[in-house]
């Protein structure tokens, strides 16, 4: 995911934070793993995480993408 070098990124990775938080499908334990991945000239790319078991990887990436759209939507 990427956002805007303007954005306020410490509110950005709290929402996406709270987006992975709240699925029923990522694990706890390890805790996910949100923060800042690359750096562009005009945006900062940011590493969405988390730990799911195997037979969720597909519809937990799906569901934490959706509700991650929706919190910046």
């Amino acid at each position: 995911m990427e956002i805007a070098r303007a954005a306020d990124l410490e509110r950005a990775l709290a929402a996406i934070d709270e987006a992975v938080q709240s699925s029923a499908r990522a694990l706890k334990d390890p805790a996910p793993v949100v923060g800042v991945s690359t750096l562009g000239d005009k945006s900062i790319g940011i590493a969405v995480k988390p730990w799911v078991k195997v037979p969720d990887y597909v519809a937990a990436g799906a569901e934490i993408n959706q509700s991650i759209v929706d919190k910046f939507g």
